[in-house]
């Protein structure tokens, strides 16, 4: 019965006659409706109510976030599993994905000894950095800048951080990434290492 509906919708829609605009923009005619899968037919009447709606126009979504910079977070993406400091323990599972037409990095970070959390990294084309935003079970809200140096390290300076401190991520190879956090020892001038993680690509054997 709904694949019946589908078709009659299909061919009244299809009868309509083409506006100007979709003559001259190429739009093509669809094969026959029964030749078409149901598939076919339910994207086909999703293109024809953007047609009807939009005076024969289909409206399409610009391509957004596809500058080099927006890109710079990609190594990131994937499903993981993370070693501690000194990389003989397995400490905790994350999964990283991209959101919002790949504008946005989401973190969802699973640790085997506290309560998760999530992070969300975006770069803000205004002010030309990174920004990322974490916050999860029995952690405080924490707000990071950062962008990327000459040696291909994403640093994220912790907003307000007082001796100063930040995060910092590098790509080792297509299947692992460095993470390691450092504080800034004022008298001497240098950043000093207080943690240090290995994302290590799960399914794949280190080396």
């Amino acid at each position: 019965m709904k694949n019946m509906l589908l078709a009659s919708v299909l061919g009244a829609c299809l009868a309509l006659p083409m506006g100007a605009d979709a003559q001259t923009n190429g739009t093509a005619q669809p094969p026959a409706v029964g030749t078409m899968s149901r598939r076919d037919l339910e994207q086909e009447l999703v293109n024809l109510r953007s047609i009807v709606l939009n005076g024969a126009v289909i409206a399409r979504r610009p391509a957004r976030c596809s500058t080099t910079e927006d890109r710079q977070f990609d190594f990131w993406v994937g499903e993981w599993d993370v070693m501690g400091t000194g990389h003989r323990a397995l400490v905790a599972e994350s999964t990283i994905t991209l959101a919002d037409e790949d504008c946005i990095v989401l973190e969802n970070w699973r640790p085997f000894s506290s309560g998760p959390a999530h992070s969300i990294s975006v770069y803000d084309h205004a002010n030309h950095h990174w920004r990322q935003y974490y916050a999860g079970a029995g952690v405080a809200p924490t707000e990071y800048t950062g962008a990327l140096d000459a040696a291909g390290v994403l640093r994220f300076d912790i907003d307000g951080a007082s001796p100063r401190k930040r995060m910092n991520y590098q790509r080792i190879d297509a299947n692992t990434v460095r993470q390691w956090g450092e504080q800034y020892d004022d008298s001497a001038r240098v950043w000093t290492t207080t943690w240090d993680l290995t994302y290590r690509r799960r399914g794949v054997s280190p080396p």
